[in-house]
This record gives C-alpha cells, sequence and structure tokens, in this order.
C-alpha cells in the first residue's frame, strides 16, 4: 500500500479494522506498515487496562 493511503488508512479508520481488513486480504500492507498497525493496537489495548 502507497504510503499516503496507509497515512489516511490510519488517521480514519479504527486499528481493528484494519487488521481485519489485512487478513481478509482486502488491504496489502507491507511489514514496516503492519509492524505499526499492531504497535498502535498494543498502546490502545495497554490503555484498557490502565487504571
Amino acid at each position: 500500500m502507497s504510503t499516503s493511503k496507509f497515512k489516511r488508512l490510519i488517521a480514519t479508520e479504527d486499528y481493528q479494522r484494519i487488521i481485519g481488513l489485512y487478513t481478509h486480504w482486502k488491504i496489502n500492507l507491507t511489514d514496516k506498515q503492519l509492524n505499526r498497525v499492531l504497535k498502535l493496537k498494543n498502546k490502545k489495548e495497554g490503555e484498557q487496562w490502565k487504571v
């Protein structure tokens, strides 16, 4: 996926939707882009555990 499209996707979509699109072969991500989405996922889930 091109960088500009990926930045727009990150800004507009939730990480769960992006992962869903990727696992259902709707979008292609590079390893770097996938790692960025997974880091975002881990950050968001980590915030849920904070009290």
